[in-house]
């Protein structure tokens, strides 16, 4: 994999890792994401390092340093860069200039469902991009086609049959709200009014997922498909009332918020059907581009890429992972989560054991108070060894 290769990411705002088949939901179908598994290496266990999305591009694009941009050294190894979006916000980012071309696709706040699932906001951005691919059959030239939708940070437009899909006999009419909804919910809050949302959230992965059938069948189609990096993420999830949060809210930083999806497909097939249970974080995408296609550098061969695992090359694992959002901290480790939130009257803990309490359900703070302090230490100190090493084991 020395030689420059073209590469597509695409970025998804606002889709967490529990609705996709690939992560273990087994009520929402997802061919699309499942096929592209298939073909992929797929992380475990991604977390966003911040809900904010300048926070997230600057891992995106510059590997959470201040280096040169992805675009920049794609442009410098050859490629052609292309950055399509929805979301006016990306297209302000520092990095965004880099691009040889920005398109961006106006979005239009939806009043009501969509009729048809080709005029929501999500495949209309889509048609955008897959313009771009057609025109990469006539070049030989290596490509970044980078592609970000709104999604679910946008209106929930998809129609109403793809969300009526998922309610049983007895429950609730699906909501025909399109307003993304955004509040702390009371202890006493309604289930059936979760279930609804929960359902239109489903709807929206449905019409991303076809999406991304359209977007795999459209690189089955290009001459450079053998030579083509292809890779799937989200900047953040979106709670759905785990937590008492619905949406953005306060930003609390649990799973339902950080842990987003990770699929990567290699040239040539390399990587296909690997799952990595190593931690991982959005500025690896970064050193994976890079490495993968050609476009490192001494800054970039510093930082952590995937492809290492694809190739079976011994290296450290990250034993930590560190998030941030206000005056919240999150501290991961293989074995443990912990959420330090400051307020006036000092620290806050909430404990959770890892990997076993997935959904974070049960707060053992109280019972394994050491181990929470020496975790809060690691948010106030670089990353390296040893006490990182100790905190690593399964408690019990």
């Amino acid at each position: 994999m020395n030689s420059v290769n073209s590469a597509i990411v695409l970025v998804i705002d606002r889709l967490g890792a529990g609705y996709l088949g690939p992560y273990g939901n087994t009520w929402l179908e997802t061919p699309g994401f499942n096929r592209l598994a298939s073909q992929s290496l797929l992380c475990e266990h991604l977390l966003a390092n911040s809900p904010d999305l300048a926070i997230a591009y600057r891992s995106y694009w510059q590997g959470g340093n201040e280096t040169t941009s992805l675009p920049q050294l794609a442009r410098l190894a050859g490629c052609h860069t292309v950055l399509v979006t929805d979301d006016e916000a990306i297209a302000q980012l520092p990095g965004a200039a880099d691009f040889d071309e920005l398109h961006l696709v106006k979005h239009e706040p939806a009043k009501r469902p969509a009729e048809e699932i080709e005029q929501t906001s999500f495949i209309r951005l889509l048609d955008a991009a897959l313009a771009q691919l057609e025109a990469w059959k006539e070049t030989d030239r290596p490509q970044l086609l980078w592609i970000h939708a709104r999604a679910m940070n946008g209106s929930w437009d998809a129609p109403l049959e793809l969300r009526q899909q998922f309610a049983d006999e007895d429950d609730p009419t699906p909501s025909e709200s399109v307003e993304p909804p955004q509040q702390l919910l009371a202890k006493d809050h309604d289930p059936d009014e979760l279930l609804q949302l929960a359902h239109a959230y489903a709807g929206q992965v449905s019409v991303i997922d076809s999406g991304l059938q359209a977007i795999l069948h459209a690189i089955d189609e290009l001459p450079q498909r053998d030579s083509l990096l292809f890779a799937v993420t989200s900047p953040r999830g979106y709670p759905l009332g785990e937590h008492l949060r619905l949406g953005e809210c306060d930003q609390a930083l649990y799973g339902e918020l950080l842990h987003v999806p990770c699929c990567v497909r290699f040239p040539h097939g390399e990587g296909a059907l690997l799952r990595t249970q190593e931690l991982c974080q959005p500025a690896d995408l970064f050193a994976t581009l890079a490495d993968a296609n050609g476009w490192a550098t001494d800054e970039t061969t510093q930082l952590q890429s995937l492809l290492r695992i694809v190739r079976g090359e011994p290296a450290v694992s990250r034993d930590v992972l560190l998030a941030a959002a206000g005056q919240q901290q999150l501290v991961r480790t293989s074995a443990w989560q912990l959420r330090v939130v400051q307020n006036d009257d000092g620290e806050q803990f909430e404990l959770y054991a890892k990997p076993d309490d997935r959904w974070e359900f049960n707060d053992v703070a109280s019972r394994a108070g050491d181990i929470a302090r020496q975790l809060a230490e690691l948010a106030k100190q670089p990353v390296s060894g040893g006490l990182a090493e100790e905190l690593t084991s399964p408690w019990r």
